[in-house]
């Protein structure tokens, strides 16, 4: 099982976000040990485009990864992503998550 915060600065952390946001942050729990490994957060846009982020794990030994958006995500939707984790050869794929991604009414 793995969860997902997105987290805001000065805004309290919940699932989702909006599509002119660039203040957010992606962190996922693994819930496993990534002392010595390195990890991107895979994404899957609405319209099926696929990409990754590379991820900082912050807590090893706890499995907590982030990734902080810096620009928009540019497009509403619902956003799936997971976590990629290498250590040494090995490559672990965690569950995907689904986050919605709303339209920012101007």
């Amino acid at each position: 099982m793995i969860f997902l915060t997105i987290c805001t600065s000065g805004i309290t952390c919940k699932g989702d976000g909006y599509h002119e946001q660039t203040d957010l942050t992606i962190k996922l729990d693994t819930g496993k040990n990534l002392t010595g490994s390195t990890a991107v957060i895979v994404y899957k846009k609405p319209d099926a485009t696929i990409g990754e982020w590379v991820a900082t794990i912050e807590t090893p030994s706890n499995g907590i990864i982030s990734y902080s958006i810096i620009e928009k995500l540019g497009m509403a939707g619902t956003w799936t992503i997971w976590a990629k984790v290498t250590n040494n050869s090995l490559i672990s794929i965690s569950d995907a998550v689904k986050f919605m991604v709303y339209k920012t009414e101007n």
